[in-house]
């Protein structure tokens, strides 16, 4: 299941998810081959998130909005759909000269192995203008569990008409890596690229 919403003017962005498990379980927690609603209960709820959002540039609110209907009116699956809509920076809109997103997300897992866990998070990031065919972008947060910063990146384009140009680096952490790539615009011709990369498993 999935609903998404803006609030307060299209300020504030709601995108909610939960899978629920039709099936009974049993006292000792064991899932027989029953569905819960011939005892009365809709199900379990084995997993459920909810995710708030905010971009704090007016003009960068309006194209998040409108890039979040293009997405959902789109013919993408829906994994895919929730992947763009969960995280506005997998979109860049070179003409707002700046974006500031700040999303706060809780997660909820109950399941055999993790049962009634609740996590918290905090993600910030957005991107920056250098020119009309520069921009850099930006993403970090904060666990609240661990009491860390999570994995953080960097991204510098360049668009060059046809053509963009792009280094995705993220500097420190357990992931450090980094990726080079040019690569032409157009998606029938996306397999038509140069690329130049270092995983993170090259660090072991």
């Amino acid at each position: 299941m999935s609903a998404n919403t803006n609030v307060l003017n299209n300020k504030l962005s709601i995108n909610a998810t939960a899978t629920l498990d039709p099936y009974a379980y049993t006292a000792e927690g064991r899932r027989i081959n029953t569905y819960a609603w011939n005892a009365g209960s809709s199900g379990r709820i084995t997993n459920a998130m909810v995710a708030l959002g905010t971009n704090l540039n007016p003009k960068g609110q309006e194209s998040d909005v409108e890039s979040k209907e293009k997405i959902a009116k789109s013919n993408l699956s829906e994994a895919d759909k929730q992947y763009f809509l969960n995280d506005p920076n997998n979109y860049v809109d070179f003409s707002i000269p700046w974006n500031l997103r700040i999303n706060y997300s809780l997660s909820y897992t109950n399941n055999t192995s993790n049962p009634n866990d609740i996590k918290q998070s905090l993600q910030f990031g957005g991107d920056l203008s250098l020119s009309e065919q520069w921009k850099i972008q930006f993403n970090s947060g904060f666990d609240f569990e661990a009491k860390k910063l999570t994995q953080t990146n960097l991204k510098i384009m360049r668009d060059l008409h046809c053509w963009t140009m792009s280094l995705d680096w993220t500097p420190f952490g357990y992931y450090t890596s980094y990726n080079f790539r040019i690569n032409v615009k157009s998606s029938v011709l996306q397999d038509l690229k140069m690329e130049r990369r270092k995983n993170f498993i090259d660090n072991f």
